[in-house]
């Protein structure tokens, strides 16, 4: 015991990772937000939501998670969540270069197929929704609501 009476906090140390992920998340999330997102998107007059609202949306979200990975830590999310965050990236940045040469019609359901298993989904009936599903939703959202073509 020190001067205060306290014990210290057997958990603090196991608690640091996670928070610093947490940290690196949230600003992961408001560079995509405030800068990537303004710097790549223009205002559409005639798109029923603009351009730029799904991207800030999703680097709030991203922000947000950071957030409570900072307030919330576990012991063991440090770990649980650097692992998938950097095959994450390295598999944005991937997807990103390789998109330009393949297209998205057939690159996004195979890169929807290989995020899901390499995060550990190995239940058929949520692969089928994933390749299918989130695909389609994105090809809604950028060519039909916003009137965009995709690569």
């Amino acid at each position: 015991m020190g001067k205060t009476g306290l014990k210290p906090d057997p958990n603090a140390k196991e608690l640091l990772r996670p928070r610093m992920v947490g940290a690196a998340t949230i600003a992961v999330g408001l560079v995509i937000a405030f800068l990537v997102v303004p710097s790549q998107t223009r205002e559409a007059s005639r798109a029923v939501l603009q351009p730029a609202a799904l991207p800030m949306m999703c680097g709030l979200g991203i922000a947000l998670c950071g957030l409570v990975l900072v307030f919330r830590p576990t012991p063991d999310s440090g770990e649980a969540v650097l692992s998938p965050f950097l095959r994450i990236l390295f598999f944005a940045v991937a997807v990103y270069f390789v998109t330009r040469f393949l297209g998205y019609m057939f690159l996004a359901p195979t890169m929807v197929l290989s995020l899901m298993l390499t995060m550990g989904e190995r239940r058929l009936i949520w692969l089928i929704i994933g390749v299918v599903g989130v695909p389609a939703a994105c090809w809604v959202s950028f060519a039909v609501l916003l009137g965009r073509q995709l690569p």
